[in-house]
């Protein structure tokens, strides 16, 4: 009898296993939400045997996610990246290497997803170089900046070498100290020294202002500490005695003990600006115009400019006006653009730019 109630058990549960089994594999399979894209159509304008450059995106949580492209374009589109993931949001540059023929061309490309694909529908409208007319935008306006590049460290107390020590019967501390002019320009102060020998029987012992701020037993060579900022700076240098060798002490030998304020720089300026679609798909070149205060610059520092991480300026302006156009990065490749972007100007050697003013021009295909 409980063999039989053991059979009727192992035979339900087969039953079970064999219905979760069948309705597994008849169940369709997972069809994930319709991504976003944008744009939803591309119309490029360019000039025969040069390369443009679209940024695709794509908002959503999908997987395994291809672009693919038919028609006319396809022979001359290509992707930065395919077979992938979106969480959230991606950016996918699609690259046109423009053929030497002119004309429209047409064709789709598409973004396929799980359950489906999106078709954004592509029109190339290629044009010789001795057709080309351009419109124009002035971009901004910006403020005006300075640019200035020099000595980023002041060396408030050096202490060549010295010595601490604590035991049972007697100690030996050092202290340190310094003022702190012109707070408001300073970004922080570094105290730098180097143990060069130690028996480590206690802790070295660093007090700021008199809090601790550094404990423990460093190992030979630099030691580099971080000091809050105040106008007044007062360091002792102390240790641990022995805890138990009432016979010794503990001690630190330290060089090239140095107070350091670290000052703030005014290398690099940033500024972000945003393009329309009709702007990007038919780029052309960009323009900048500086006008320089000559009377506050100084010297013909080196100037780099980069757009969207991509330098497309190195060298030395003249030191009242300079005029910049570039339609690439200064090795000859293509600057991607998007709706947001980015220009940078840094100063690359000591000296000053004063830019009392300066235009920024998009110029792109009518």
């Amino acid at each position: 009898m409980k063999g039989q109630k053991l059979d009727e058990f192992a035979f339900i549960l087969l039953a079970g296993i064999i219905f979760i089994a069948i309705i597994v594999l008849t169940l369709p399979p997972a069809v994930e939400s319709k991504p976003v894209v944008n744009p939803r159509k591309i119309v490029l304008n360019g000039l025969n045997g040069t390369s443009r450059g679209v940024s695709l995106e794509i908002i959503g949580n999908n997987t395994n996610i291809s672009l693919s492209a038919d028609g006319e374009i396809a022979k001359f589109v290509d992707f930065s990246d395919n077979y992938f993931d979106v969480f959230i949001k991606k950016n996918v540059l699609i690259y046109f290497d423009l053929p030497n023929r002119v004309g429209k061309f047409l064709g789709n490309i598409y973004v396929n997803y799980k359950g489906g694909k999106i078709k954004i529908p592509v029109e190339v409208n290629v044009v010789s170089s001795k057709e080309k007319i351009l419109s124009f935008s002035e971009i901004g306006p910006f403020d005006p900046f300075i640019l200035e590049y020099g000595e980023n460290e002041k060396i408030l107390r050096n202490e060549t070498q010295f010595e601490i020590s604590r035991g049972f019967f007697g100690s030996k501390i050092k202290a340190i100290s310094a003022e702190i002019n012109n707070l408001n320009k300073v970004e922080k102060i570094v105290l730098k020294f180097e143990v060069i020998e130690s028996n480590k029987l206690g802790d070295l012992i660093i007090r700021y202002n008199g809090n601790v701020i550094y404990k423990g037993k460093p190992s030979l060579g630099i030691v580099e500490l971080e000091i809050p900022l105040n106008k007044i700076v007062n360091i002792e240098f102390d240790c641990e005695k022995p805890s138990y060798q009432f016979w010794t002490s503990t001690y630190y030998k330290l060089k090239n003990v140095r107070l350091i304020e670290k000052l703030k720089t005014n290398a690099i300026k940033t500024f972000n600006f945003t393009l329309s679609n009709d702007q990007i798909s038919n780029f052309d070149h960009f323009k900048i115009a500086l006008y320089f205060d000559s009377s506050q610059s100084k010297g013909r520092s080196l100037l780099e400019i980069k757009v969207n991480g991509k330098v497309v300026y190195e060298g030395r302006p003249h030191t009242i006006y300079e005029e910049i156009e570039f339609s690439k990065d200064i090795f000859g490749n293509p600057i991607y653009l998007s709706k947001e972007n980015k220009i940078e100007f840094k100063i690359l050697e000591q000296g000053k730019w004063v830019v009392k003013s300066w235009s920024f021009y998009v110029y792109y295909l009518s």
